[in-house]
């Protein structure tokens, strides 16, 4: 790997914002825009101007890359003397980079305040939400948002909704195929990206959506880009692809399994003492584990036994038994009872110690 290049000027043209890094005498500064609909060549405008107030004066990149949807970038040829590249390529890009540098298959996965200008159901946003509350509302605050997708939440009512938001965009991803979560079969590392997931200022709520609305057959090591650059650093890495990147914040929150609600599972885990916890249908638990330490779980169903080996991290590692899908109904008393009681587990206390799974 060779440093990044200097002088370079990177931009993100979003549907909410867009975003902009400089890389100048192995120093990096960032920008972020409001971005303008149908018109991507004001979003730039704006952000370049951003810049140049971090930097404390007018920039003159060598090179300009610019990554969005193709429709924005073709509304930009001819206009700007830049390089332009397909958001799905940049991203490709950063896959790429980011499975050579953990040694295993990586995913991206961008979930930003764009995910608003989706017309989303009330109902569907309903179902998630521990409380009652008027359909209309649900109505109103969405119009709002996608109005000003970026204005942050102030209210427990305002958090939540967007907490639901986040879970109704992953989940819509798999509804192409008739499922109510996004189903990743093989066991990976998955980058979590976007504002609406990296702004979610509590860990258990983070896992709360992610756990919901995936569906994870073989096991998934997620982790969280703090600084939401990837796609920007995959953009760069199409031009330069030796580049090593610079300044990621990628924080692993843990390991996660999705295990079907089967009647009744029995685990084997542990590296000083052999242990075994029995999991009921519905059940989730989450076993202390840091991101150095490689936990051997042997799950048995019936006859059959499935191995699984997780890495653990600032979370640890939480196995999910629930029944899927989870048929939470917007309004229900029995759907909030339920949802309450997740919350509870996934905020609580591990129920292993780390002293028991400790190398």
């Amino acid at each position: 790997m060779t440093p990044a290049p200097n002088s370079i000027f990177v931009v993100s043209l979003g549907n909410a914002v867009t975003k902009g890094i400089f890389f100048s005498q192995d120093k990096i500064y960032r920008s972020l825009a409001l971005a303008t609909k149908d018109d991507p060549t004001s979003g730039l405008s704006a952000v370049t101007k951003a810049l140049e107030v971090e930097v404390g004066s007018k920039i003159d990149p060598g090179k300009v890359i610019i990554t969005g949807r193709q429709s924005d970038l073709d509304k930009l040829a001819g206009q700007v003397e830049a390089t332009l590249v397909g958001d799905d390529k940049a991203v490709a890009a950063a896959e790429h980079y980011l499975t050579q540098k953990f040694a295993s298959p990586t995913a991206i996965l961008d979930v930003g305040p764009s995910a608003f200008l989706e017309r989303y159901p009330a109902e569907e946003i309903g179902r998630w939400l521990p409380f009652v509350v008027n359909l209309t509302d649900i109505e109103n605050q969405l119009a709002n948002k996608r109005l000003y997708p970026r204005v942050l939440p102030v209210t427990e009512h305002e958090c939540e909704i967007d907490l639901a938001v986040a879970r109704q965009a992953i989940i819509k991803l798999g509804q192409k195929d008739g499922r109510d979560n996004l189903l990743l079969e093989t066991k990976l590392n998955l980058v979590l990206t976007g504002g609406l997931l990296t702004e979610i200022s509590k860990l258990s709520d983070l896992v709360s959506v992610v756990l919901d609305s995936f569906y994870f057959k073989s096991g998934v090591k997620v982790i969280i880009d703090q600084r939401n650059d990837i796609a920007l650093m995959g953009a760069l890495l199409t031009q330069y692809p030796s580049s090593e990147l610079p300044d990621l914040e990628l924080k692993i929150i843990g390991s996660a399994l999705h295990l079907g609600g089967v009647h009744r599972v029995s685990i084997d885990f542990g590296y000083q003492t052999k242990q075994r916890l029995v999991l009921d249908s519905g059940e989730i638990i989450k076993i202390p584990a840091e991101e150095q330490h490689q936990v051997e779980i042997s799950v048995a169903t019936g006859k059959s036994t499935h191995r699984y080996t997780l890495g653990g991290g600032e979370g640890g590692i939480y196995l999910d038994n629930r029944v899927r899908p989870l048929g939470v109904i917007s309004g229900s008393k029995e759907s909030i009872s339920k949802i309450l009681n997740w919350r509870r587990t996934l905020g609580a206390e591990s129920l292993v110690s780390s002293s028991e799974v400790s190398p």
